[in-house]
Protein backbone atom coordinates (compact mmCIF):
# COMPACT_ATOMS: atom_id res chain seq x y z
CA UNK A 1 0.00 0.00 0.00
CA UNK A 2 2.86 2.38 0.84
CA UNK A 3 4.47 1.82 -2.57
CA UNK A 4 1.13 2.33 -4.31
CA UNK A 5 0.60 5.65 -2.49
CA UNK A 6 4.10 6.81 -3.47
CA UNK A 7 3.42 5.96 -7.12
CA UNK A 8 0.10 7.79 -7.02
CA UNK A 9 1.76 10.87 -5.49
CA UNK A 10 4.45 10.82 -8.20
CA UNK A 11 1.82 10.52 -10.93
CA UNK A 12 -0.08 13.45 -9.48
CA UNK A 13 3.11 15.55 -9.37
CA UNK A 14 3.90 14.77 -13.01
CA UNK A 15 0.38 15.49 -14.19
CA UNK A 16 0.35 18.71 -12.15
CA UNK A 17 3.29 20.00 -14.15
CA UNK A 18 1.40 19.75 -17.42
CA UNK A 19 1.61 22.35 -20.20
CA UNK A 20 -1.92 23.42 -19.30
CA UNK A 21 -0.80 24.30 -15.75
CA UNK A 22 2.16 26.28 -17.02
CA UNK A 23 -0.08 28.11 -19.47
CA UNK A 24 -2.52 28.88 -16.67
CA UNK A 25 0.35 30.12 -14.52
CA UNK A 26 1.37 32.47 -17.34
CA UNK A 27 -2.15 33.91 -17.48
CA UNK A 28 -2.28 34.36 -13.72
CA UNK A 29 1.21 35.91 -13.76
CA UNK A 30 0.17 38.53 -16.30
CA UNK A 31 -2.88 39.33 -14.20
CA UNK A 32 -0.75 39.76 -11.07
CA UNK A 33 1.66 42.02 -12.97
CA UNK A 34 -1.19 44.13 -14.33
CA UNK A 35 -2.84 44.56 -10.92
CA UNK A 36 0.49 45.33 -9.24
CA UNK A 37 1.27 47.94 -11.89
CA UNK A 38 -2.07 49.62 -11.20
CA UNK A 39 -1.27 49.78 -7.49
CA UNK A 40 2.16 51.28 -8.20
CA UNK A 41 0.50 53.95 -10.34
CA UNK A 42 -1.98 54.66 -7.56
CA UNK A 43 0.87 55.17 -5.08
CA UNK A 44 2.92 57.20 -7.58
CA UNK A 45 0.05 59.62 -8.12
CA UNK A 46 -0.26 60.02 -4.33
CA UNK A 47 3.50 60.69 -4.10
CA UNK A 48 3.35 63.29 -6.87
CA UNK A 49 0.52 65.08 -5.09
CA UNK A 50 2.74 65.23 -1.98
CA UNK A 51 5.65 66.73 -3.92
CA UNK A 52 7.66 63.51 -3.69
CA UNK A 53 8.63 63.43 -7.35
CA UNK A 54 11.43 60.89 -6.88
CA UNK A 55 9.09 58.37 -5.27
CA UNK A 56 6.51 59.04 -7.99
CA UNK A 57 9.04 58.46 -10.78
CA UNK A 58 10.19 55.18 -9.23
CA UNK A 59 6.58 54.04 -8.89
CA UNK A 60 5.76 54.83 -12.51
CA UNK A 61 8.96 53.09 -13.66
CA UNK A 62 8.17 49.92 -11.73
CA UNK A 63 4.60 49.94 -13.06
CA UNK A 64 5.87 50.26 -16.64
CA UNK A 65 8.28 47.36 -16.08
CA UNK A 66 5.45 45.14 -14.90
CA UNK A 67 2.90 46.24 -17.50
CA UNK A 68 4.32 48.14 -20.48
CA UNK A 69 0.76 48.71 -21.72
CA UNK A 70 -0.19 50.77 -18.66
CA UNK A 71 -0.72 54.23 -20.20
CA UNK A 72 -0.75 56.06 -16.85
CA UNK A 73 2.66 54.62 -15.97
CA UNK A 74 4.16 55.48 -19.35
CA UNK A 75 2.76 59.00 -19.29
CA UNK A 76 4.00 59.44 -15.73
CA UNK A 77 7.49 58.79 -17.10
CA UNK A 78 7.03 61.46 -19.76
CA UNK A 79 6.52 59.06 -22.66
CA UNK A 80 4.17 59.29 -25.63
CA UNK A 81 2.75 56.61 -27.89
CA UNK A 82 4.21 56.66 -31.39
CA UNK A 83 3.30 53.91 -33.84
CA UNK A 84 2.23 51.62 -30.98
CA UNK A 85 5.54 52.11 -29.13
CA UNK A 86 6.02 54.23 -26.01
CA UNK A 87 8.95 56.62 -26.47
CA UNK A 88 10.33 59.49 -24.41
CA UNK A 89 8.71 62.79 -25.30
CA UNK A 90 11.58 65.08 -26.38
CA UNK A 91 9.47 68.13 -25.54
CA UNK A 92 8.61 67.05 -22.02
CA UNK A 93 10.57 66.75 -18.80
CA UNK A 94 9.68 64.69 -15.77
CA UNK A 95 11.18 65.77 -12.43
CA UNK A 96 13.00 63.02 -10.54
CA UNK A 97 13.87 64.95 -7.39
CA UNK A 98 11.56 65.71 -4.48
CA UNK A 99 10.34 69.30 -4.53
CA UNK A 100 9.23 69.53 -0.91
CA UNK A 101 11.02 72.19 1.19
CA UNK A 102 13.48 70.57 3.65
CA UNK A 103 11.24 71.36 6.59
CA UNK A 104 8.28 69.53 5.04
CA UNK A 105 9.98 66.48 3.54
CA UNK A 106 9.80 64.30 6.66
CA UNK A 107 6.08 64.93 7.12
CA UNK A 108 5.44 64.12 3.45
CA UNK A 109 7.56 60.97 3.67
CA UNK A 110 5.69 59.85 6.78
CA UNK A 111 2.35 60.13 4.96
CA UNK A 112 3.78 58.43 1.89
CA UNK A 113 5.18 55.51 3.89
CA UNK A 114 1.82 54.95 5.53
CA UNK A 115 0.13 54.73 2.14
CA UNK A 116 2.91 52.50 0.82
CA UNK A 117 2.48 50.05 3.69
CA UNK A 118 -1.23 49.75 2.90
CA UNK A 119 -0.57 49.22 -0.80
CA UNK A 120 2.23 46.71 -0.09
CA UNK A 121 -0.31 44.45 1.59
CA UNK A 122 -2.62 44.69 -1.42
CA UNK A 123 0.32 43.89 -3.72
CA UNK A 124 1.29 40.97 -1.49
CA UNK A 125 -2.16 39.43 -1.85
CA UNK A 126 -1.64 39.20 -5.64
CA UNK A 127 1.69 37.44 -5.46
CA UNK A 128 0.98 35.27 -2.44
CA UNK A 129 -2.14 33.99 -4.18
CA UNK A 130 -0.13 33.24 -7.33
CA UNK A 131 2.57 31.46 -5.33
CA UNK A 132 -0.03 29.35 -3.50
CA UNK A 133 -1.68 28.35 -6.77
CA UNK A 134 1.67 27.36 -8.30
CA UNK A 135 2.62 25.37 -5.21
CA UNK A 136 -0.65 23.44 -5.29
CA UNK A 137 -0.08 22.76 -9.00
CA UNK A 138 3.37 21.35 -8.24
CA UNK A 139 5.21 24.10 -10.13
CA UNK A 140 8.22 24.49 -7.85
CA UNK A 141 10.19 26.90 -10.03
CA UNK A 142 7.18 29.12 -10.60
CA UNK A 143 6.39 29.07 -6.87
CA UNK A 144 9.87 30.33 -6.05
CA UNK A 145 9.63 32.96 -8.78
CA UNK A 146 6.36 34.31 -7.39
CA UNK A 147 7.77 34.51 -3.87
CA UNK A 148 10.91 36.29 -5.14
CA UNK A 149 8.76 38.90 -6.89
CA UNK A 150 6.70 39.25 -3.73
CA UNK A 151 9.88 39.88 -1.77
CA UNK A 152 10.99 42.56 -4.20
CA UNK A 153 7.61 44.29 -3.89
CA UNK A 154 7.30 43.77 -0.13
CA UNK A 155 10.85 43.29 1.25
CA UNK A 156 9.74 42.44 4.78
CA UNK A 157 7.10 39.84 3.88
CA UNK A 158 7.69 37.16 6.52
CA UNK A 159 6.12 34.25 4.63
CA UNK A 160 8.11 34.97 1.45
CA UNK A 161 11.30 35.18 3.51
CA UNK A 162 10.54 31.83 5.13
CA UNK A 163 9.60 30.13 1.87
CA UNK A 164 12.83 31.29 0.23
CA UNK A 165 14.92 30.02 3.14
CA UNK A 166 16.03 33.36 4.55
CA UNK A 167 17.80 33.04 7.91
CA UNK A 168 17.78 35.40 10.86
CA UNK A 169 21.25 36.76 11.67
CA UNK A 170 21.57 39.49 14.30
CA UNK A 171 17.84 40.16 13.91
CA UNK A 172 18.07 40.62 10.12
CA UNK A 173 16.76 38.07 7.60
CA UNK A 174 19.38 37.27 4.95
CA UNK A 175 19.39 34.90 2.00
CA UNK A 176 20.69 31.32 2.37
CA UNK A 177 23.55 32.16 -0.01
CA UNK A 178 24.58 35.17 2.06
CA UNK A 179 24.29 33.20 5.30
CA UNK A 180 26.48 30.41 3.88
CA UNK A 181 29.08 32.89 2.66
CA UNK A 182 29.24 34.60 6.04
CA UNK A 183 29.57 31.26 7.84
CA UNK A 184 32.43 30.34 5.50
CA UNK A 185 34.15 33.64 6.27
CA UNK A 186 33.86 33.02 10.01
CA UNK A 187 35.52 29.65 9.46
CA UNK A 188 38.35 31.26 7.50
CA UNK A 189 38.94 33.82 10.23
CA UNK A 190 39.14 31.14 12.92
CA UNK A 191 41.64 29.19 10.85
CA UNK A 192 43.85 32.23 10.28
CA UNK A 193 47.17 32.70 12.04
CA UNK A 194 46.84 34.44 15.39
CA UNK A 195 50.55 35.21 15.48
CA UNK A 196 53.11 34.68 18.20
CA UNK A 197 53.51 36.39 21.55
CA UNK A 198 56.32 38.97 21.69
CA UNK A 199 57.84 39.50 25.11
CA UNK A 200 60.33 42.31 24.42
CA UNK A 201 59.35 45.82 25.43
CA UNK A 202 58.06 47.84 22.47
CA UNK A 203 59.05 51.36 21.50
CA UNK A 204 55.49 52.50 22.31
CA UNK A 205 55.85 51.11 25.85
CA UNK A 206 59.20 52.85 26.32
CA UNK A 207 57.84 56.18 25.09
CA UNK A 208 54.55 56.15 27.02
CA UNK A 209 55.07 53.94 30.05
CA UNK A 210 51.89 52.05 29.12
CA UNK A 211 51.84 48.28 29.59
CA UNK A 212 50.89 46.57 26.34
CA UNK A 213 50.59 42.96 25.21
CA UNK A 214 52.16 42.25 21.80
CA UNK A 215 51.47 39.72 19.04
CA UNK A 216 53.02 39.41 15.62
CA UNK A 217 52.13 37.44 12.47
CA UNK A 218 53.08 37.70 8.81
CA UNK A 219 52.85 41.42 7.98
CA UNK A 220 50.83 42.26 11.12
CA UNK A 221 52.22 43.58 14.40
CA UNK A 222 49.70 44.53 17.09
CA UNK A 223 50.07 45.65 20.71
CA UNK A 224 47.32 46.62 23.09
CA UNK A 225 45.65 46.75 26.47
CA UNK A 226 43.69 43.52 25.93
CA UNK A 227 44.08 39.88 26.90
CA UNK A 228 46.28 37.55 24.89
CA UNK A 229 43.16 35.84 23.48
CA UNK A 230 41.71 39.17 22.38
CA UNK A 231 44.96 40.24 20.74
CA UNK A 232 45.14 36.90 18.96
CA UNK A 233 41.62 37.52 17.60
CA UNK A 234 42.63 40.97 16.31
CA UNK A 235 45.72 39.61 14.57
CA UNK A 236 43.63 36.87 12.96
CA UNK A 237 41.14 39.39 11.62
CA UNK A 238 43.80 41.70 10.20
CA UNK A 239 45.64 38.77 8.62
CA UNK A 240 42.45 37.39 7.09
CA UNK A 241 41.58 40.84 5.75
CA UNK A 242 44.95 41.05 4.04
CA UNK A 243 44.48 37.57 2.56
CA UNK A 244 41.01 38.43 1.28
CA UNK A 245 42.30 41.70 -0.13
CA UNK A 246 44.98 39.79 -2.06
CA UNK A 247 42.33 37.45 -3.49
CA UNK A 248 39.77 40.15 -4.34
CA UNK A 249 42.22 42.47 -6.07
CA UNK A 250 44.27 39.71 -7.69
CA UNK A 251 47.61 40.63 -6.11
CA UNK A 252 50.70 38.49 -6.58
CA UNK A 253 53.77 37.79 -4.50
CA UNK A 254 55.59 40.38 -6.57
CA UNK A 255 53.02 42.96 -5.41
CA UNK A 256 52.37 42.07 -1.75
CA UNK A 257 50.27 43.90 0.84
CA UNK A 258 52.43 46.22 2.92
CA UNK A 259 52.99 45.43 6.65
CA UNK A 260 51.03 47.31 9.32
CA UNK A 261 51.47 48.07 13.01
CA UNK A 262 48.56 48.81 15.36
CA UNK A 263 48.20 49.99 18.94
CA UNK A 264 44.90 49.24 20.71
CA UNK A 265 44.08 51.37 23.77
CA UNK A 266 41.18 51.16 26.18
CA UNK A 267 40.48 54.76 27.19
CA UNK A 268 40.85 58.32 25.90
CA UNK A 269 43.29 59.23 28.67
CA UNK A 270 45.80 56.70 27.37
CA UNK A 271 45.28 57.98 23.82
CA UNK A 272 46.27 61.44 25.07
CA UNK A 273 49.43 59.96 26.60
CA UNK A 274 50.27 58.35 23.26
CA UNK A 275 49.54 61.59 21.36
CA UNK A 276 51.73 63.66 23.67
CA UNK A 277 54.64 61.24 24.03
CA UNK A 278 54.75 58.90 21.03
CA UNK A 279 52.93 60.40 18.04
CA UNK A 280 55.51 62.95 16.97
CA UNK A 281 52.68 65.31 15.99
CA UNK A 282 52.45 69.06 16.40
CA UNK A 283 50.25 70.52 19.14
CA UNK A 284 47.62 71.51 16.54
CA UNK A 285 47.52 67.99 15.10
CA UNK A 286 47.20 66.53 18.58
CA UNK A 287 44.32 68.87 19.36
CA UNK A 288 42.50 67.98 16.12
CA UNK A 289 42.87 64.22 16.70
CA UNK A 290 42.29 64.30 20.44
CA UNK A 291 38.84 62.65 20.21
CA UNK A 292 39.40 60.40 17.18
CA UNK A 293 38.81 56.70 17.91
CA UNK A 294 41.06 55.83 14.94
CA UNK A 295 44.30 57.63 14.14
CA UNK A 296 46.28 56.57 11.06
CA UNK A 297 49.87 57.43 10.24
CA UNK A 298 52.06 56.59 7.27
CA UNK A 299 55.66 55.73 6.48
CA UNK A 300 55.67 53.42 8.28
CA UNK A 301 52.00 52.38 8.23
CA UNK A 302 50.69 52.37 11.79
CA UNK A 303 47.51 53.28 13.62
CA UNK A 304 46.07 53.76 17.09
CA UNK A 305 42.55 52.57 17.93
CA UNK A 306 40.81 53.54 21.16
CA UNK A 307 37.94 51.35 22.33
CA UNK A 308 36.42 53.77 24.83
CA UNK A 309 32.94 52.83 26.10
CA UNK A 310 32.19 50.65 23.09
CA UNK A 311 32.31 46.83 23.13
CA UNK A 312 35.32 44.79 22.01
CA UNK A 313 33.65 44.52 18.60
CA UNK A 314 34.81 48.10 17.99
CA UNK A 315 38.41 46.93 18.27
CA UNK A 316 37.69 44.05 15.88
CA UNK A 317 36.21 46.53 13.43
CA UNK A 318 39.32 48.72 13.73
CA UNK A 319 41.59 45.75 12.91
CA UNK A 320 39.70 45.01 9.69
CA UNK A 321 39.17 48.65 8.73
CA UNK A 322 42.83 49.61 9.03
CA UNK A 323 44.16 46.45 7.40
CA UNK A 324 41.94 47.11 4.38
CA UNK A 325 42.65 50.85 4.25
CA UNK A 326 46.42 50.46 4.29
CA UNK A 327 46.26 47.62 1.76
CA UNK A 328 44.17 49.73 -0.61
CA UNK A 329 46.44 52.72 -0.19
CA UNK A 330 49.43 50.55 -1.08
CA UNK A 331 47.63 49.18 -4.12
CA UNK A 332 46.61 52.58 -5.48
CA UNK A 333 49.95 54.32 -4.83
CA UNK A 334 48.24 57.70 -4.56
CA UNK A 335 49.32 60.49 -2.25
CA UNK A 336 45.69 60.93 -1.23
CA UNK A 337 42.91 58.40 -1.82
CA UNK A 338 39.48 59.57 -3.03
CA UNK A 339 37.62 59.85 0.30
CA UNK A 340 34.66 57.71 -0.81
CA UNK A 341 37.02 54.86 -1.68
CA UNK A 342 39.10 55.33 1.47
CA UNK A 343 35.85 54.75 3.38
CA UNK A 344 33.94 52.40 1.05
CA UNK A 345 36.66 49.78 0.55
CA UNK A 346 37.27 49.18 4.30
CA UNK A 347 33.50 49.09 4.85
CA UNK A 348 33.23 46.36 2.21
CA UNK A 349 35.69 44.22 4.16
CA UNK A 350 34.14 44.90 7.58
CA UNK A 351 30.78 43.85 6.17
CA UNK A 352 32.28 40.70 4.64
CA UNK A 353 34.29 39.63 7.67
CA UNK A 354 32.18 40.94 10.56
CA UNK A 355 28.70 41.90 9.38
CA UNK A 356 29.01 44.93 11.64
CA UNK A 357 30.65 48.32 11.67
CA UNK A 358 31.65 50.88 14.27
CA UNK A 359 34.14 53.12 12.44
CA UNK A 360 32.30 54.34 9.38
CA UNK A 361 34.27 57.45 8.47
CA UNK A 362 37.70 58.70 9.49
CA UNK A 363 36.42 61.38 11.86
CA UNK A 364 34.67 58.80 13.99
CA UNK A 365 30.97 58.95 13.12
CA UNK A 366 29.55 55.64 14.28
CA UNK A 367 27.32 53.51 12.08
CA UNK A 368 24.59 51.18 13.28
CA UNK A 369 26.41 48.07 14.52
CA UNK A 370 24.94 45.64 11.97
CA UNK A 371 25.62 46.09 8.26
CA UNK A 372 23.12 43.39 7.25
CA UNK A 373 20.20 45.79 6.78
CA UNK A 374 22.15 48.35 4.75
CA UNK A 375 21.04 47.04 1.37
CA UNK A 376 17.34 47.17 2.28
CA UNK A 377 17.77 50.66 3.73
CA UNK A 378 19.52 51.83 0.56
CA UNK A 379 16.75 50.39 -1.60
CA UNK A 380 14.11 52.26 0.37
CA UNK A 381 16.01 55.57 0.40
CA UNK A 382 16.71 55.32 -3.34
CA UNK A 383 13.02 54.68 -4.03
CA UNK A 384 12.06 57.69 -1.93
CA UNK A 385 14.73 59.89 -3.50
CA UNK A 386 16.50 60.70 -0.25
CA UNK A 387 19.73 58.79 -0.90
CA UNK A 388 22.84 60.90 -1.57
CA UNK A 389 23.76 61.36 -5.23
CA UNK A 390 26.73 59.46 -6.65
CA UNK A 391 28.04 62.73 -8.08
CA UNK A 392 28.14 64.27 -4.57
CA UNK A 393 29.70 61.16 -3.02
CA UNK A 394 32.55 60.97 -5.53
CA UNK A 395 33.23 64.70 -5.24
CA UNK A 396 33.19 64.85 -1.42
CA UNK A 397 36.43 65.97 0.17
CA UNK A 398 38.17 64.56 3.27
CA UNK A 399 35.81 64.66 6.24
CA UNK A 400 32.76 65.56 4.10
CA UNK A 401 31.22 62.09 3.90
CA UNK A 402 28.34 61.62 6.32
CA UNK A 403 27.05 58.19 7.35
CA UNK A 404 24.47 57.96 4.52
CA UNK A 405 27.12 58.85 1.94
CA UNK A 406 29.52 56.30 3.43
CA UNK A 407 26.95 53.50 3.23
CA UNK A 408 26.21 54.29 -0.41
CA UNK A 409 29.97 54.43 -1.07
CA UNK A 410 30.12 50.89 0.36
CA UNK A 411 27.41 49.83 -2.07
CA UNK A 412 29.32 51.29 -5.04
CA UNK A 413 32.38 49.30 -4.00
CA UNK A 414 30.21 46.19 -3.60
CA UNK A 415 28.81 46.76 -7.11
CA UNK A 416 32.33 46.87 -8.54
CA UNK A 417 33.74 43.96 -6.57
CA UNK A 418 30.81 41.57 -7.08
CA UNK A 419 28.88 42.36 -10.26
CA UNK A 420 31.33 44.41 -12.34
CA UNK A 421 34.65 42.76 -11.58
CA UNK A 422 35.41 42.75 -15.30
CA UNK A 423 35.68 46.56 -15.08
CA UNK A 424 37.52 46.75 -11.73
CA UNK A 425 41.08 47.14 -12.97
CA UNK A 426 40.02 49.58 -15.68
CA UNK A 427 38.35 51.65 -12.96
CA UNK A 428 41.43 51.56 -10.69
CA UNK A 429 43.70 52.57 -13.58
CA UNK A 430 41.45 55.52 -14.46
CA UNK A 431 41.32 56.58 -10.78
CA UNK A 432 45.09 56.88 -10.65
CA UNK A 433 45.10 59.46 -13.41
CA UNK A 434 41.93 61.49 -12.89
CA UNK A 435 38.57 62.01 -11.23
CA UNK A 436 37.20 58.94 -9.47
CA UNK A 437 33.65 59.92 -10.46
CA UNK A 438 34.53 60.09 -14.14
CA UNK A 439 36.49 56.86 -13.77
CA UNK A 440 33.42 55.13 -12.36
CA UNK A 441 31.13 56.43 -15.12
CA UNK A 442 33.49 55.58 -17.95
CA UNK A 443 34.45 52.17 -16.61
CA UNK A 444 30.80 51.20 -16.26
CA UNK A 445 29.77 52.70 -19.61
CA UNK A 446 27.43 55.39 -18.21
CA UNK A 447 27.09 58.55 -20.31
CA UNK A 448 26.01 60.66 -17.34
CA UNK A 449 25.64 60.52 -13.58
CA UNK A 450 21.88 60.09 -14.09
CA UNK A 451 22.53 56.97 -16.19
CA UNK A 452 24.97 55.75 -13.56
CA UNK A 453 22.36 56.21 -10.80
CA UNK A 454 19.82 54.23 -12.83
CA UNK A 455 22.28 51.38 -13.47
CA UNK A 456 23.17 51.31 -9.76
CA UNK A 457 19.48 51.16 -8.79
CA UNK A 458 18.85 48.30 -11.21
CA UNK A 459 21.75 46.38 -9.67
CA UNK A 460 20.44 47.14 -6.17
CA UNK A 461 16.97 45.84 -7.11
CA UNK A 462 18.43 42.59 -8.43
CA UNK A 463 20.47 41.78 -5.30
CA UNK A 464 19.35 40.67 -1.88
Amino acid sequence: MRIVLMLVAAAVAVSAQSPDDREEFGKRLRGAERRTAELHVELALEARAMGLEAAAWHGFRRAAELDPKNADAQQGLGRVLREKVWVQDPQGTVPRENVQPPGHIQAALSRYRGKRRAIEHRIAANWEGLADWAEEAGLRGETGFAFRVLLREFPGHSRALSKLGYESVDGVRISPEDAARRAEMRRRVLESDGGERVSEESETERQTGLKLLRRRADGVSFEGQFTDGEMRALVRLAGRTREEFTLVFGLTRENPVTPIHGVFLRVAADRKIWLDQASGMSSLEREILGNAPLIELFEPDRFVATRGARPFDAARDAAVTMAARYAFRGLMRLEELPPWLAVGVPLWFTDRLLGSCYHIVPDGIDAPASTLAWRAELRRSAWEGIDPAIRDITRAGPGELDAAMAVKAWSLVDWLLTSRRDRLHDFLTRCRSGSSGKALRRSLGAESYEALELAWEEWLDETR
